[in-house]
């Protein structure tokens, strides 16, 4: 086999050493490398600024700094100056939301730190924040620290988002019982390395995860797994009840009454069995169940008459307990 490389009109020239780095570097730090590499025009390495990074690859400012720490530190780049102007956030211009200017600055997934002279300054130029502050503080039930408040205005000043997102978030934080400004924070970088970076998408995403929240929680106290936390196979098959095959509570409260009837014990994995085997049957409602049931126990009266053989309740039990054998052993 020949395989040639078309090389076209531009050609990058990458580090050896890069490649020992790349099956734990993300798809956007490989992005990072080929254009700081020559892969990408208009890129002055002399005088590049992360804002200028982050337009051209089309990526948030913080995601380029983040891949700059990892290619450094895995000693494929080095950059010149990266301690030399620590300060140089540009507080007052990102708080006016313009970005131009900012320096290369190193980030270890956390936000900067703020003095008590910054934060006040931050706060005064946001009147608005007031508000946010008093209903946070409202939503924790608690005064807000010096770090909590690093963590809001890092929120605020350093990720770019706005002040509805911030609240979302805290209120979403409170609600599954995660009273952390530490929590909220690496929520925040997650969900902002993902795109999530409006308070509408938060929105959106949020509520996904909250009614992900609800179901697992509605399965654990029906199946009585109180004291333990969910296998990644259980949270897969709840996902699945829930998204998928797109049933509700009742249900999934059935499948639970049929499986203890059946086997004498709570199993998710036979659970998921019955309605997976429902699914598959276009059964899509409890009256579907019921008249599934019934169907079956008409037939299975048929063959005590003589009229038909095949029972189908034990036919369907065999099928089930085949099913539930097979996603035991997956």
């Amino acid at each position: 086999m020949k395989i040639e490389l078309n090389y076209g009109r531009r050609v990058s020239v990458l580090p050896a050493s890069a490649f020992d780095k790349l099956e734990s570097a993300t798809k956007i730090d490989i992005k990072l490398l080929f254009a700081l590499s020559g892969a990408v025009s208009g890129i002055d390495l002399e005088n590049a600024t992360v804002d200028q990074l982050a337009d051209k690859l089309g990526i948030m400012p913080n995601q380029v700094e983040k891949s700059i720490d990892f290619w450094q530190s895995a000693g494929v780049i080095s950059v010149v100056g990266l301690e030399a102007e620590p300060e140089a956030k540009t507080t007052e211009k990102k708080v006016e939301g313009k970005k131009e200017g900012r320096t290369i600055v190193r980030r270890s997934d956390e936000l900067p730190s703020y003095t008590t002279e910054e934060i006040s300054v931050i706060l005064e130029k946001r009147k608005e924040t007031s508000y946010l502050l008093d209903e946070c503080q409202q939503e924790f039930g608690k005064i807000f620290s010096t770090r909590d408040l690093n963590v809001i205005v890092g929120m605020l000043d350093y990720l770019g988002v706005d002040i509805g997102y911030v609240v979302a978030l805290l209120k979403y934080c409170n609600k599954i019982g995660k009273r952390s400004t530490s929590y909220a924070e690496k929520l925040a970088f997650n969900f902002v390395e993902e795109g999530i970076d409006t308070t509408e998408a938060l929105k959106i995403k949020l509520s996904e995860l909250e009614a992900l929240h609800d179901n697992e929680s509605t399965v654990r106290k029906l199946f009585g797994m109180k004291g333990r936390a969910l296998t990644a196979k259980e949270k897969k098959c709840i996902g699945l009840w829930f998204g998928k095959f797109g049933y509700d509570k009742e249900i999934v409260s059935r499948a639970y009454e049929i499986t203890v009837e059946t086997i004498n014990e709570p199993s998710v994995s036979y659970a998921h069995a019955i309605l997976e085997r429902w699914y598959g049957d276009g059964i899509k409602t409890l009256e579907d169940v019921q008249s599934s049931i019934e169907a079956r126990r008409a037939e299975k009266a048929k063959g005590s008459d003589g009229v038909s053989s095949f029972d189908t309740d034990d036919f369907f039990e065999a099928a089930l307990k085949r099913s539930y054998g097979d996603n035991k052993t997956k």
